[in-house]
């Protein structure tokens, strides 16, 4: 009779494990749109945030109100213009070289220097010092919201460069990522990864029949913020002085957001989310004779391209003859950092906190070509939307409106845990208990 209780844990035992999930499989997730950029800072849609992650990992990742590392154990505020962090040790790079504190200074080094939006992330970085597995970030001016800012995707390395460090490796085929196993934060649930382009109906369709785990960008509830930004940027020298006042006097948000969007999207009256419109301006007088400008966009990016053929018709009654002008993303990139764009659209994705968005919007606007206003203490406290309506009219930027992440998982596939923002994790999913 004194078996009795011991077979019965043991079957207990048993059951508990086989109902815990297992690691390994080939996690096959579907993406509609173009695939992720191979350069983060060439990250514009809610698809590109979530999954870069996977092949170039950030430095940390939000949870809650706070940060917690990836690529570093911990960070920490030595005093109000100094940022201390801690290299978990022994972590290695894809390459399998050392991931050291002077490569964790260098990925931050190339960010600051690399031509693009998300550069307004790290405005207040004036010097970066190494001692042993620490890297210490000393700013010009307080920024408290840099530490969070450090987990932007847009701030890790490419995934093809020796030091670039994520969940999955390149496998033998293009669309096909092994896990690392060496991974500092910790290997993913899958063995695998297949990542994979389709449109929406295909990619609805592979998920319903189980030929796919996860689907982006198809219909479905929407998950996390609202934080990819579209923007129009105009250069005053190819516009007329009142074409910002012209402009708004025409455009329809809400019409962009239900109509020319696709998945969950909301207008953006503010410079970022959260944030009032500016004072309304008088319309001006069409112009005559009209004026030709180009308006570049993303060739790949569909919303985009419709965004650009609304506007097209809105600002030919204004007296602006618009042509289209679609370019591979790495070109539109290059163009606007050159500043040889007369309109252009664009996508970021802006981080939760309201300053490090302001910096993001900034940067696009301004290219890093005037002082940053953004060290003023008004930026982080109550009246921080006040300053961001007085801030939007002195830039060279309109904003349009902002968009989520939709993401669908096969039947009896649990959800998979998310960051702060709703990204999902996608390494942290596990595949069942088969």
């Amino acid at each position: 009779m004194r078996r009795a209780p011991l077979a019965l844990a043991l079957l207990a035992s048993a059951a508990l494990a086989a109902s815990r999930p297992r690691a390994g499989g080939t996690l096959s997730v579907v993406v509609t749109g173009p695939l992720p950029p191979a350069d983060p800072v060439e990250l514009t849609t809610a698809s590109d945030a979530a999954l870069l992650p996977l092949f170039a990992a950030p430095l940390c990742r939000l949870e809650g109100e706070r940060t917690v590392g990836v690529l570093v154990r911990s960070t920490s505020w030595v005093s109000p213009t100094a940022l201390r962090l801690e290299v978990r040790p022994g972590s290695r790079t894809a390459s399998g070289e050392l991931l050291n504190a002077s490569k964790v200074a260098a990925m931050l080094t190339r960010a600051r220097r690399t031509a693009s939006p998300y550069r307004g992330l790290l405005w207040a970085l004036d010097t970066v010092t190494v001692t042993e597995n620490v890297v210490q970030l000393n700013l010009k001016a307080s920024a408290p919201e840099l530490e969070s800012a450090l987990c932007h995707p847009a701030l890790a390395v490419p995934a093809a460069t020796p030091t670039a460090v994520g969940p999955f490796v390149r496998g033998s085929a293009p669309h096909l990522w092994l896990a690392n196993l060496g991974f500092p934060a910790g290997r993913p649930w899958a063995d695998a990864l297949s990542l994979t382009q389709a449109d929406a109906r295909t990619a609805e369709r592979a998920v319903g029949q189980r030929r796919a785990q996860v689907a982006l960008g198809v219909p479905a509830p929407q998950l996390g913020a609202l934080l990819r930004a579209t923007y129009l940027r105009f250069t005053p020298r190819a516009v007329e002085p009142s074409f910002r006042a012209a402009v708004e006097s025409v455009l329809d948000r809400e019409e962009l957001a239900r109509f020319f969007l696709k998945g969950p999207a909301a207008p953006l009256v503010g410079l970022v989310p959260g944030v009032p419109a500016p004072p309304a301006s008088t319309a001006p007088a069409p112009l005559h004779p009209p004026r030709t400008v180009t308006l570049a966009f993303d060739q790949a990016d569909e919303d985009h391209r419709a965004i650009a053929t609304r506007l097209q018709v809105k600002l030919d009654a204004l007296g602006y003859r618009v042509k289209p002008l679609p370019l591979p993303r790495s070109e539109l990139l290059q163009r606007w950092s050159d500043g040889t764009l007369e309109l252009s659209l664009h996508g970021v994705w802006l981080p939760p906190s309201t300053p490090a968005a302001l910096a993001v919007a900034v940067e696009l606007a301004t290219r890093g070509s005037t002082p940053t206003p953004l060290a003023s203490p008004a930026v982080r406290d109550e009246h921080a939307g006040a300053f961001a309506a007085t801030l939007a009219p002195q830039l060279d930027l309109l904003p349009l409106a902002v968009q989520g992440l939709s993401l669908k998982t096969a039947a009896g596939l649990a959800a998979p845990p998310r960051d702060a923002t709703g990204l999902p994790r996608l390494d942290d999913l596990p595949l069942g208990n088969d």
